[in-house]
């Protein structure tokens, strides 16, 4: 199958469309990966961050209820799961946390890889223009 793509020119070219060059696995895990917030929800909870209330304040800007959905899609697709610890588990005994499953930890060196390169390769966002105070 085909789609028809801009060429330089201004003429149409006709190239393979990206679902048939892309394997079926990868097209499914970027779009996993690829919804908002759930690479940095994983990179949170390998980084150390457990609780419910540690991955929120790890991942800035998300809410409790995206949170809530967000690690709910990560159970499902088998990267996190939640348990409850017992004393000396070094979580606080009775109370729900997180952990990343074998899958999960090996998307770890993925991640790693792709912060890598953003670093890299990515422009920083530039600072807010400042106010006629001269403030930002």
């Amino acid at each position: 199958m085909t789609e028809t793509t801009p060429a330089l020119s201004g003429t149409k070219a006709k190239g393979p469309a990206a679902r048939d060059l892309l394997c079926p696995s990868f097209l499914a895990a970027m779009g996993v990966l690829g919804k908002r917030w759930n690479a940095l929800v994983i990179q949170a909870i390998g980084r150390g961050a457990s609780r419910f209330v540690d991955v929120r304040d790890a991942v800035e800007g998300i809410s409790d209820a995206v949170l809530a959905r967000r690690l709910g899609e990560l159970r499902e697709w088998d990267l996190v799961e939640r348990c409850f610890a017992d004393r000396g588990q070094g979580v606080e005994a009775g109370y729900a946390h997180y952990r990343l499953t074998d899958r999960g930890q090996a998307l770890l060196p993925a991640l790693d890889q792709l912060t890598d390169w953003a670093e890299r390769w990515m422009p920083v966002c530039p600072q807010a223009p400042a106010g006629k105070d001269g403030r930002a």
